[in-house]
């Protein structure tokens, strides 16, 4: 099973975007690192939801310290966390889910694997845990807030898929008991027979 490590922005987006429960259901593994979650999400209500739900928050070795330090030395516009996810995403079979241009960046110059934030919404399609109706409007909630920057023709592109496909199906609203039957959180689509 592949394992994802979560930079705190996304977790943040798709709490925003009532999808973070969602993120969840898929088949991967989800950590962070120590010492991130310590500066970045511990102290915030999303920390303990995280945990909560599943996130495993996992302890960096003095040498992914180092590597870090190293890290934030050769390039002054990483934080202290994006470095530490960097290392951690270093370990075999894992993957970097982050929001953070710069990051994306050096995470491919360091041949890290790295995936962002529709990336992760194109799995919740793919897996069929979220209608395209519940993609579209996460996403358009996610947008709302000022410092989310992500690609504008990749994002119009999957909101006018979505929308199209929710044109065509009779969507029921999300349940309020995520998980409780099958592993779905609630999120199902029926096709409508179409009229002729």
């Amino acid at each position: 099973m592949e394992i994802l490590v979560i930079d705190a922005s996304v977790a943040f987006d798709l709490e925003r975007g009532g999808l973070l429960e969602a993120m969840f259901q898929l088949r991967y593994e989800f950590v962070t690192p120590d010492l991130l979650y310590v500066k970045e999400l511990e102290n915030d209500i999303i920390g303990a939801t995280l945990v909560g739900l599943g996130l495993r928050v996992v302890e960096l070795t003095s040498d992914e310290v180092n590597a870090a330090q190293a890290l934030a030395r050769g390039d002054a516009r990483l934080s202290r966390p994006d470095c530490w996810a960097a290392v951690c995403a270093k370990r075999d079979n894992h993957r970097l889910l982050c929001g953070d241009a710069t990051l994306r960046s050096r995470a491919e110059a360091e041949a890290i694997r790295c995936s962002g934030l529709l990336w992760i919404l194109d799995r919740l399609e793919d897996a069929a845990i979220a209608t395209p109706r519940a993609l579209a409007d996460a996403l358009s909630q996610i947008l709302k807030h000022h410092r989310v920057r992500l690609p504008r023709a990749e994002v119009e592109a999957r909101l006018a898929r979505w929308s199209a496909l929710a044109d065509r199906r009779e969507i029921s609203e999300p349940s309020a008991n995520y998980g409780a039957e099958g592993g779905t959180i609630g999120f199902q689509a029926r096709l409508e027979e179409s009229p002729r």
